[in-house]
């Protein structure tokens, strides 16, 4: 419906697609920063406190030690920004397509 009503004040076509893929890039980068560092400090308690015990009559060591690599947070950041872009392009197309007659037309 807000799409419809700026389409309508005579919004711009490509205006509506950089609003769109800019709320992605601000809401979907905010989860993926939140979701590493979360990973991150998750790695740094398991490390500190030992949370996820092993058994040790069959492992040699009785706490999971995790190891943080970097080029890990790069992949994963890498994977979480390709799930934010694609998204936003798609979303974007589908503005192009939109009628804002009909939408406007059927809400009350």
């Amino acid at each position: 419906k807000d799409i419809a009503i700026l389409r309508v004040l005579g919004t711009k076509i490509s205006d509506l697609r950089k609003v769109l893929f800019i709320q992605a890039l601000i809401i979907g980068g905010g989860g993926g920063f939140i979701g590493i560092l979360t990973g991150i400090g998750f790695i740094y308690l398991q490390n500190m406190f030992g949370f996820i015990s092993l058994p040790s009559d069959i492992y040699a060591m009785d706490v999971l030690p995790m190891i943080l690599s970097i080029t890990d947070v790069l992949i994963v950041s890498l994977i979480c920004f390709c799930f934010i872009i694609i998204p936003g392009w798609v979303s974007g197309k589908k503005v192009s397509k939109f009628d804002p007659i009909k939408a406007l037309r059927w809400t009350k």
